[in-house]
């Protein structure tokens, strides 16, 4: 079996599979919230504020970043880390994301609308995630 490197720690393939299995078994709360009621109420909000286009464009980037943020391995919310937001997820998305020519600085003030809606909607305190509660137009 071949041998895995995890954040520098090396493991064997049952062991990463295992690890693997618990991750996603602590993430399914988080899982949950997100598909039953953050997307939902926000494409709702989005539908109410933006145009079609612009919406169906925040909703993907938020979409996105959901799954990413949960393939790297946070298991909630509060968890995500500012460098994951502020940098890593628009650096990732330029290289990952395919028919997409959104620009780093484009995802990232489409994910300040989404914590925008975040703080407004949900009570999540943005401050610590580098946005600040603005005019979402």
């Amino acid at each position: 079996m071949p041998v895995v490197s995890v954040g520098g720690h090396k493991m064997g393939w049952h062991e990463y599979w295992a690890m693997i299995a618990k991750m996603e078994k602590s993430q399914e709360p988080f899982k949950k919230l997100v598909a039953k009621k953050l997307l939902p109420r926000y494409e709702e909000f989005l539908k109410g504020n933006f145009s079609v286009g612009a919406a169906r464009k925040h909703l993907k980037v938020a979409d996105i970043f959901f799954q990413r943020a949960m393939h790297v391995g946070f298991i909630e919310f509060k968890e995500i880390r500012l460098d994951f937001i502020q940098k890593e997820f628009p650096q990732w998305w330029q290289t990952h994301v395919l028919q997409s020519n959104l620009s780093e600085k484009q995802i990232l003030s489409s994910l300040g609308k989404l914590f925008e809606f975040l703080a407004l909607f949900c009570e999540i305190d943005i401050k610590k995630f580098g946005f600040e509660l603005k005019n979402l137009e």
